[in-house]
C-alpha cells in the first residue's frame, strides 16, 4: 500500500470483528487500513494511542438544538462543540412540519448547521399536519433519515391522530423508509392532567404519574400494529419501561423490523429521584419509571433488544426548570446530555461491568448509525468508512459537573458522577477536532450526512 496521510498505533481498536491490538491508517477523510502495528502502512505522521481504547466517534441520532427559542439554549455551534468534546462526532436534529412546512424547515435547520456546526449532522423529519404528507417524498430524497410521528404532546406539540398516522405508515412503507415514534398515549395524559389539576396536585412527581407505563405500552403496541400492516421499518424513541421492552421483544421474535433506543437518564434514575432531590430537573417525556423498569432496560441492552443509547438532549435552563418545584405543569420536560452520554454509559456500563467495550461501541455508534441509515459511512471503525475516531483513556478520572461540561445548559442531572474514561483525542473525517477538552474545529466545519441506505 502506498504511503498514507497518517497512522494511529498502539491502541486497543474496537472493530466490528473484535478488539485488535494495533491501530489504523487514514488517507484523506477515510480509514484505509486496520491491523497490528507492524502491518500498517508507513506515514510521516504517527499518532500514539498509548494503549488506550480506540473507538468510533459516537453517533447520537436524537438531539434537540432549539437555537431559535425565545430563551437562548444553545445553537448548532455550542451544542455540537459539546458533542465533540464528549466523543460524539455525528448528531441528528429535527426538521418540523406544520408551518412553514417540512421542506422550508429542513432548509432553515440545515442552513443554520452549515454556518455553525463543528460535528457532522443529519436530520429526522417531523410530521405535524396533514399537508406535510405531500413533502414526504421530497424530504426523503434529500437524505433525511426518517419521519417522526408524535403520538403525544411532549412540549406543546400537537399529537397526530390515528387516521393520519395510518397514511404516514403507508407512504413511508412504500418508499422503504423509516418511521420513528414518540410512543405515548395523549388521551391518558390529558385525563390524568385534568384530574390532578382539579385536585391542586402540582408537585414534580405528578407529571410522571400523569404518564403511566400503560401510556407507553399502548402507543408502542399501536405503532407495531401499523408497522406490521404496512410493512414499514419502525424505531421507538426514548424507551422507558419494562412493558415497552416486552412488546418490542415480542415483535422482534416475530421477525418484524422494530428497533428501540433508550437514554442515560432511564438507566440511572427512578421516580424516587423525582420525589427526592431532583424534582423537576428529571421531568422528561416519557417520564422516568421505577427501579424494575431501570433494571429491565440494562438487561435489554445486554440482550440486544434495545439497540441504541442516545441523549435526547433538550436543555431548558436551571431557572426554567426550578419553577416546577411549585408547579410542574408550567415546566418543559427535557434534560441535557449531548456531552455526558458516552462518558456516563462508559462509567455505569463498562467500568461497572454491565457492558463490554464492544457493546458500548454498538450502543453509542454502530447501531444508531445502522438503524438510521448512516452506516457504513458512520458508526464503525472499518476500511472505507469515515475516519471518525475517539482515543478513549480509561485511566483518566474526572467528575461530571457544569464546570467540566461545555453545553449551554447551566445544570446537569449527572453532576457528581466520577468517570474513569475520557476522549483525549477526537478525529472527524481524519481531522483532529478535539484534544484534552479543547475544541480544535472551526465554526461550520461539520458536514451534512444524508441517509446512506
Amino acid at each position: 500500500m502506498a504511503d498514507v496521510d497518517w497512522v494511529l498505533k498502539n491502541g486497543r481498536v474496537v472493530t466490528e470483528q473484535g478488539i485488535i491490538e494495533g491501530g489504523l491508517a487514514v488517507s484523506g477523510e477515510r480509514i484505509v487500513a486496520i491491523g497490528m502495528n507492524q502491518g500498517l502502512p508507513s506515514a510521516t505522521r504517527e499518532v500514539d494511542a498509548g494503549g488506550c481504547w480506540v473507538i468510533p466517534g459516537g453517533v447520537d441520532t436524537h438531539v434537540h438544538i432549539h437555537y431559535d427559542a425565545p430563551v437562548f439554549r444553545g445553537d448548532f455551534g455550542t451544542e455540537t462543540r459539546a458533542a465533540l468534546l464528549g466523543g460524539t462526532t455525528t448528531v441528528t436534529e429535527f426538521a418540523h412540519g406544520g408551518e412553514p412546512g417540512l421542506l422550508k424547515s429542513f432548509a432553515k435547520k440545515k442552513g443554520a448547521a452549515e454556518e455553525l456546526a463543528v460535528s457532522d449532522y443529519s436530520f429526522h423529519a417531523v410530521l405535524r399536519a396533514e399537508h406535510d404528507l405531500e413533502d414526504i417524498p421530497a424530504i426523503l430524497d434529500k437524505g433525511v433519515l426518517s419521519v417522526k410521528a408524535m403520538l403525544a404532546d411532549p412540549n406543546g406539540i400537537r399529537p397526530i391522530m390515528s387516521g393520519l398516522l395510518m397514511e404516514l405508515f403507508r407512504m413511508v412503507g412504500e418508499r422503504d423508509g423509516l418511521i420513528v415514534v414518540h410512543a405515548e398515549n395523549e388521551e391518558i395524559h390529558d385525563y390524568r392532567r385534568r384530574l390532578y389539576k382539579a385536585q391542586n396536585k402540582s408537585g414534580p412527581i405528578y407529571h410522571a404519574l400523569s404518564r403511566p407505563v400503560l401510556s407507553e405500552g399502548e402507543a408502542i403496541a399501536r405503532s407495531i400494529l401499523f408497522a406490521r400492516e404496512y410493512g414499514v421499518r419502525l424505531h421507538i424513541f426514548h424507551l422507558s419501561s419494562a412493558m415497552g421492552i416486552e412488546l418490542i421483544a415480542e415483535a422482534q421474535e416475530r421477525g418484524l423490523p422494530v428497533t428501540a433506543e433508550t437514554c442515560p437518564h432511564f438507566l440511572l434514575f427512578t421516580q424516587d429521584d423525582i420525589a427526592g432531590e431532583f424534582g423537576p430537573f428529571l421531568q422528561v417525556n416519557p417520564p422516568i419509571k421505577m427501579a424494575e423498569d431501570r433494571a429491565a432496560m440494562w438487561q435489554a441492552l445486554q440482550d440486544g433488544v434495545v439497540e441504541a443509547v442516545v441523549s435526547d438532549h433538550y436543555a431548558p435552563l436551571k431557572e426554567e426548570k426550578a419553577k416546577g418545584w411549585e408547579n410542574i405543569w408550567e415546566v418543559e420536560g427535557g434534560v441535557p446530555g449531548i456531552e455526558a452520554r458516552m462518558p456516563v454509559l462508559w462509567q455505569r456500563g463498562v467500568m461497572e461491568g454491565k457492558l463490554s467495550p464492544e457493546q458500548f461501541v454498538d450502543l453509542t455508534a454502530t447501531n444508531p448509525a445502522k438503524i438510521c441509515g448512516l452506516y457504513p459511512r458512520k458508526g464503525a471503525l472499518r476500511v472505507g468508512g469515515d475516519a471518525d475516531i475517539a482515543i478513549w483513556d480509561e485511566e483518566k478520572t474526572w467528575t461530571i459537573g457544569v464546570d467540566t461540561l461545555h453545553e449551554t445548559a447551566d445544570w446537569t442531572p449527572y453532576a457528581g458522577i466520577e468517570v474513569h474514561g475520557y476522549p483525549t483525542k477526537v478525529f472527524l473525517r481524519g481531522r483532529l477536532v478535539a484534544q484534552d477538552g479543547e475544541l480544535l474545529a472551526s465554526k461550520g466545519s461539520g458536514a451534512f450526512i444524508p441517509r446512506q441506505s
